[in-house]
């Protein structure tokens, strides 16, 4: 047996062994920092003169995005946002989780 090794794991630090037998909880918890590119839209007022036919005073074309992209460093298995187990605060159970779905969508408002 090496110093301060166990014999289930020879090569283990010293310091592993220590926070072991304190009952130290840091070795389990992870970054999980973020940026999420959460939402985008895009609004095109129409010019009266394309318009000028069609009934209503104004038209507008919008199109929109959620939950475009994000980037991390977060070890676990996809979004950090996302948990299996909601009630459980303090435990990696993103396994299971599904990611936040990306939506794209087109709208047109006329006012009359």
């Amino acid at each position: 047996m090496t110093t301060g090794g166990t014999p289930l794991n020879p090569d283990v630090t010293v310091a592993d062994v220590l926070a072991l037998r304190s009952l130290q909880t840091l070795s389990h918890i992870s970054k999980a920092d973020y940026i999420k590119f959460r939402e985008l839209s895009l609004t095109y007022s129409v010019p009266r003169r394309f318009t000028q036919l069609l009934p209503g005073s104004r038209w507008s074309v919008t199109v929109a995005g959620r939950n475009l992209a994000f980037w991390t460093k977060y070890e676990g298995k996809g979004d950090p946002e996302v948990q299996f187990n909601p009630t459980d605060a303090f435990s990696i159970s993103d396994y299971a989780g599904t990611p936040q779905t990306r939506r794209l969508s087109a709208s047109m408002r006329v006012n009359f």
